[in-house]
């Protein structure tokens, strides 16, 4: 959890509480805060790690601090209504069943709510519990198997047989420009209107995915829609948020360099755009100019690349917020870790979380499903 002054140096505002996405338990949103905390390189107080990671600095990193922007995540719709838009556009029988559970956690029990709908082989779950309205679409007609051309049997049960090897299937997957297009009418249709500059495109020989994130002033964030086709070309999956960005301050950031300083501290951690993630090739290979010594039990990790991008956090009442963070690489590393860049005093941590090192405490669920 970390409390956050929105507007910190430039517009001074109300104070109010934001929780870091790695945080706590999914559930646990009202976790009490404690006084602001100051990071400590190499502390080791999160996960109870043995062997604390110091990470530092490459030469290459800007030491320039800037300015960024706070963004609140508001739904755009209720769950009800989006549910009946999922219906509609995606043109599935069937009617939704609301679930209710019941989370304990340090301030009580918490009711989760998810309208859930089974149709066949499709399943839809739509929710507002991490704050932000989301669904989720699946169909597991849309991955065929070919023919069985091999059937074996075990020793335990030599009786029955099973099929060890089924004959290749060709996919009939949609062209890039219908894919977009496709895109583009579903999400359109569902709230969410991008561009098809913006959607990428994975494919693969027996499948095609993609996406396009939720946009701040043109930048990224840590929200997408995305949508998958299976080898039957009919759509495997679709997933997305009904939410819009509202600003709701402007801040003062710091440099990459100092940015490097918090990623020995879990809390200024945040989700990153799934753009981040693309990349296939090693942003660095310098292992053997740049190999970091290690001191005692003290891994050092080199940062060799810093991206301005906007991460997710959320505040202590499931709400959601997109900050200005860098998505840090370490030297051969092809994925990043993404922290927040703003300055101090914008976001005020709690005391750290010490995990007990029998690992940790599930949370009791209840459940109770009603029409």
């Amino acid at each position: 959890v970390a409390a956050v002054v929105l507007g910190g140096v430039l517009n001074p505002q109300t104070t109010f509480t934001l929780e870091l996405g790695a945080s706590a338990p999914q559930g646990s949103n009202n976790l009490a805060t404690g006084e602001a905390a100051d990071s400590k390189v190499g502390s080791s107080s999160f996960w109870g790690n043995p062997n604390p990671v110091d990470y530092v600095a490459s030469e290459d990193l800007s030491g320039d601090n800037g300015t960024g922007s706070i963004y609140e995540f508001v739904n755009n719709t209720t769950a009800k209504e989006l549910s009946a838009s999922i219906k509609r556009v995606l043109k599935i029988d069937g009617g939704f069943v609301t679930e209710t559970y019941g989370v304990e956690t340090p301030n009580g029990t918490e009711k989760v709510t998810y309208f859930n709908l089974q149709s066949g082989a499709i399943n839809v779950y739509v929710s507002d519990t991490n704050g932000a309205l989301t669904f989720s679409y699946s169909n597991g007609n849309a991955w065929v198997m070919g023919e069985c051309v091999k059937e074996e049997s075990s020793v335990e049960m030599p009786d029955v047989t099973y099929c060890a090897e089924n004959a290749p299937v060709k996919a009939e997957l949609p062209s890039d420009k219908q894919a977009i297009a496709r895109a583009l009418e579903l999400f359109s249709g569902l709230g969410f209107e991008t561009t098809a500059a913006d959607i990428t495109l994975n494919r693969a020989d027996d499948s095609l995915y993609a996406f396009a994130p939720i946009k701040v002033d043109g930048q990224s964030t840590g929200l997408s829609w995305d949508i998958a086709w299976g080898n039957s070309g009919k759509i495997s999956s679709m997933n997305g948020y009904a939410v819009d960005a509202v600003k709701v301050a402007d801040v003062s950031t710091i440099s990459a360099k100092d940015t490097v300083k918090r990623m020995n501290d879990y809390r200024w951690m945040a989700s990153g755009s799934a753009e981040l993630y693309q990349t296939a090739a090693n942003i660095s290979s310098r292992m053997s100019a740049d190999v970091m010594p290690t001191e005692g039990d003290t891994q050092k990790i080199l940062v060799v690349k810093a991206i301005e991008t906007q991460g997710i956090i959320y505040d202590a009442n499931g709400k959601m917020f997109s900050v200005p963070s860098f998505a840090m690489y370490a030297e051969n590393d092809s994925y990043p870790l993404v922290y927040v860049s703003v300055v101090d005093g914008v976001i005020k941590l709690p005391e750290p979380i010490v995990w007990p090192e029998d690992g940790m405490i599930e949370p009791e669920v209840k459940i109770d499903s009603t029409k």
